[in-house]
This record gives structure tokens, sequence and C-alpha cells, in this order.
């Protein structure tokens, strides 16, 4: 077979692959082995484009883009299947993104194009849990839950750090009901002495702490909203 062959027989599965998936058992984001076709194609919520899906919004000094032609378009579009793709699929994909947009735009405009949308597809593969829309029900409810913990965790170290940082606020928290006990336990040996007496260390802690929260907070609310849009019930 001839290399246009072979390019056209590629192209041709890579087409198919984007409307049917492929047919294998894969392992998913949370560890279950489903198959591959059952992989949803992501869609895009109301009231954003697939350059904002695809985080390409963002400027970049002294670089031109021309994400919003119709070219880019669709490809962005095809991107939207890319979890249901084998690796010969994805490979077609990646090889289409690459030679498309350097024959319309050039080496330098459409290379860094280019590249951009391939470092997606990558993301998308390796890290689906930053895409909800990408997601299947069953990711999607982990995902939701996991986050939702790691933001309480931080939270609650934010509430120890305040704790060590003032005996008003350990009081508080001694004599409210409802204080998980371990904050209790550890705020008991706080009174025997300050755990780490450095001002600047109790707010590296606390920026830290917080960031965390804020972050994982952020996280399960772009869960929330997906499992909202989808009519599922939150775990």
């Amino acid at each position: 077979m001839s290399a246009t062959a072979d390019n056209q027989a590629m192209e041709a599965e890579l087409d198919r692959q984007l409307v049917q998936g492929a047919q294998r058992i894969v392992t998913d984001a949370v560890g279950q082995r489903v198959d591959q076709r059952t992989m949803p194609v992501g869609r895009v919520p109301a009231g954003m484009s697939l350059v904002q899906f695809w985080r390409l919004d963002t400027p970049l000094d002294g670089v031109s883009t021309r994400y919003n032609d119709p070219l880019v378009q669709h490809l962005l579009q095809d991107m939207l299947s890319v979890r249901r793709l084998d690796p010969g699929a994805l490979y077609a994909l990646l090889t289409r993104i690459k030679t498309q947009l350097v024959a319309a735009y050039g080496p330098a405009q459409g290379g860094w194009m280019a590249a951009m949308l391939m470092s997606r597809c990558r993301q998308a593969i390796e890290s689906p849990e930053d895409f909800p829309p990408l997601l299947t029900d069953d990711e999607l409810r982990e995902a939701f839950k996991t986050y939702d913990r790691l933001a309480k965790v931080f939270h609650y170290g934010d509430s120890l750090r305040q704790g060590a940082l003032g005996e008003g606020t350990r009081r508080k928290v001694m004599q409210y009901g409802r204080s998980p006990v371990i904050l209790k336990d550890m705020y008991t040996e706080l009174t025997k002495g300050p755990a780490i007496p450095i001002a600047a260390m109790y707010y590296f802690i606390g920026y830290i702490l917080s960031t965390g929260e804020k972050y994982n907070a952020a996280r399960n609310l772009s869960y929330r909203d997906e499992l909202n849009r989808r009519n599922l019930a939150l775990p």
C-alpha cells in the first residue's frame, strides 16, 4: 500500500472513531474497566465557546492566533471526542492538527497553534478531570466527592492554624459541641505551649491552606455544575 493510501486509510479510521469510538476495553479515570466507545463526546456548556472550553482564550504577548477561524473550530470540535480514540486514531488526529494548521497559517503561527491544540489533547487524555464535560458520569461523581473532601480538609487545616494563633479561637472551638474531635485534641495539645512560635510561619501555612481550600472548592464547583447540567443527582 502506498503512503498516500496509508494516509487515506488512517484518516478514514480517524473519522470513524470520532463518531463511533474505539472498540476496546480500557481503564477510566477512577480505575474502572470500560469500553472506550462509551467514553463521552465532550459537550460545551451554554455560554462557553470551544476556545474557552479548551482554555485557549488567554492572550499571549507577541503571538497572533486564529482560533476562531472555521478550520480551527472544526479541529476543536473533533478534539471533544479525544478520549474515544485508540492510539492509532489519536496519532492521526494530532497529525491532522499539525498538518492543517501549518498548511493554513505557516510554520510559525500555524506551528504554535498546533502545539497548543496538541497539548490540550494530551491533557485531556492524561488528566481528564481538568475537563469535567469529558468525564463519564461515574468519573464525574467521584471527582465531585474527591474535591469536596479536599476542600474540607484544607478548611479544617486553616481552622487549626487560626486556633494555634489565638486562645480565643481555640476556646470557641473547644466549647462548640459539633467541632471535629481531631481539632479538639490538637487544641488541647496547643494549650501546653505554642507549636510553632514564629508568626511568619503561621502566615505562610495559612496562605497555603487557604489557597488549597479555594482551589479545591473551585474544582468541586465545576464538577457540581456539570452534574447539574447532566441532570444527575449530587452524590
